[in-house]
């Protein structure tokens, strides 16, 4: 077999850790040297540890560990349990562990801890909560290194990270749902696996006083939490007073954004506009023109569609010219 060189054991550790080591050099570091980062939030089990310490005895070869300079320190990207392993065996006195194979570039904090999350994706097969917390701190720094570093993200925030994380848009709008209404102790609950995935999405659809019981009732299934939360929206429904039609054609209008609207949208776009359209015949009665004009919401044509809503847009200002204020 032939000899496996640094550049190639490099390249192949790149391609495991999803990240372009182009621009990264290699390097010989202590391992002691290396700084575990806190917020790598993946469990390490020494069993694995002592494992892999007493495989790199045998093979005699150690994949690179990806390092970040950030602030003068070398912080671990990829590589914490390599780093365990190789520390484990420099106390068990081999010498040819007292450095190891690196992969060095500096960066700043915000690009090290998105760095850091989009590895973690990519070397390991993520927990549900680790996949709720991994699109959590992908947000967090993303925002940051917009604000602070301007940094530009072509298109929507969630369908960015979602790609970056190889999830389906709408499994990450479920997890958006998990960050942004499950309660803490819900959240809890998930990191034990005394939930999963699916029971921790229908819980935060119920208000915040009603997930408490249902997180600690082991034998209520996803499906009933989901029947209990259409119930409790239902309820909600009935005993709201009727708003005022302004406010909610322009909540709708605000989360179309027909500027941004993409093609990917459709099905969020179908459902708004099928909403406005009924509110207009709740308020306005049946009209044959918009009727019409209703057939067209069944059309893939972007641009058709974006015509019906101009249309009910214009003929409710005529109907009611106020309906704005």
């Amino acid at each position: 077999m032939p000899k496996r060189t640094l550049s190639s054991r490099l390249n192949n550790v790149s391609k495991m850790a999803g990240i372009d080591t182009s621009s990264y050099k290699p390097i010989r570091l202590d391992p002691e040297s290396l700084v575990p980062s806190d917020d790598n939030f993946y469990h390490v089990d020494q069993e694995e540890i002592e494992k892999l310490a007493d495989n790199m005895l045998h093979s005699g070869l150690i994949e690179p560990i990806i390092v970040a300079r950030v602030d003068g320190r070398d912080c671990i990207v990829s590589g914490h349990r390599r780093r365990e392993a190789a520390l484990l065996n420099k106390k068990r006195g081999y010498a040819e562990f007292n450095e190891v194979n690196c992969m060095m570039r500096e960066m700043n904090q915000n690009m090290f801890m998105i760095t850091l999350a989009s590895a973690n994706a990519f070397t390991r097969k993520l927990t549900d909560f680790e996949l709720v917390k991994q699109a959590e701190t992908l947000r967090t720094y993303y925002k940051k290194a917009m604000d602070e570093d301007g940094l530009e993200i072509k298109g929507r925030m969630r369908d960015f990270i979602a790609d970056k994380l190889g999830v389906s848009h709408t499994k990450m709008a479920q997890i958006d749902a998990i960050n942004n209404n499950l309660t803490k102790e819900g959240k809890v609950a998930l990191e034990k696996g005394e939930i999963n995935f699916s029971k921790a999405y229908e819980t935060s659809k119920l208000p915040v006083q009603d997930q408490s019981e249902v997180i600690r009732d082991k034998n209520l299934l996803s499906s009933d939490v989901k029947e209990l939360a259409k119930k409790k929206m239902q309820e909600k429904k009935s005993n709201a007073p009727l708003p005022k039609i302004s406010f909610e054609i322009h909540e709708i209008e605000k989360e179309l954004s027909l500027s941004t609207i993409e093609l990917s949208d459709y099905k969020f776009y179908k459902e708004h506009i099928r909403s406005l359209y009924c509110l207009k015949k709740k308020y306005f009665g049946n009209n044959e023109q918009a009727d019409i004009k209703r057939g067209i919401f069944e059309q893939a044509d972007i641009k058709r569609r974006i015509f019906a809503f101009e249309f009910l847009m214009k003929e409710l200002e005529n109907l009611h010219p106020d309906w704005k204020q």
